[in-house]
């Protein structure tokens, strides 16, 4: 399961998970957090991973340079099964397999443009890219947008696939995450006689 760190001096948070079958680090941004710690989840607490994949798709959690490291002491953090779970939940490049970095690529190949979701390392290989835009930025308005002006061709695999990424609904587990906050300090009151209601 993902789990929320904090930063060391204190100026944010990001967040450790295991995602096809690699540890990244997520920056999170300030209303991620504030939806996490509104769930109650806090610095150090682990968390359901298709949350995480509700932040990314939002935008409120992303890689940023990669993301993808080796840590020595949390390689037995996370277990197989969420690295199954993540292939479900998180896109992944064309070519690697891996969601690192990705962004929306189209290039020339072949003499024709291909869509495709691409790693850095993918991209490099590339010879002409005429549109490279960033998972962390899109959503459904920006692929409609995006193909409506003819920056990419319409009704490609790779955008197919992130309308139905983007489709998905977190928002029972989020609900499900505040009953059980609101259930816990619920279990630290105390109804003591003649205490006024409020």
């Amino acid at each position: 399961m993902p789990v929320l760190k904090s930063y060391t001096n204190g100026s944010g948070h990001y967040i450790h998970a295991s995602v096809r079958g690699a540890v990244v680090t997520f920056q999170t941004t300030k209303r991620g957090v504030e939806k996490l710690t509104a769930a109650g989840v806090q610095s150090g607490v682990r968390f359901a991973l298709r949350l995480l994949a509700d932040l990314t798709r939002t935008g409120d959690a992303y890689t940023h340079r990669g993301g993808v490291e080796f840590y020595q002491a949390e390689q037995f953090e996370f277990d197989f099964k969420e690295s199954q779970e993540s292939e479900a939940l998180f896109p992944a490049c064309a070519v690697t397999g891996t969601f690192d970095d990705l962004h929306l690529v189209a290039h020339e190949a072949d003499g024709e443009t291909r869509t495709e979701l691409l790693a850095p390392s993918a991209r490099a290989a590339l010879g002409r890219i005429k549109l490279s835009v960033p998972l962390s930025i899109l959503s459904p308005s920006a692929l409609t947008a995006l193909e409506t002006t003819g920056q990419l061709p319409e009704g490609t695999v790779a955008v197919a696939a992130l309308r139905r990424w983007y489709a998905e609904d977190a928002s029972a587990e989020w609900d499900r995450l505040r009953r059980e906050r609101e259930k816990r300090q619920q279990g630290f009151s105390f109804d003591l006689p003649g205490e006024l209601k409020l």
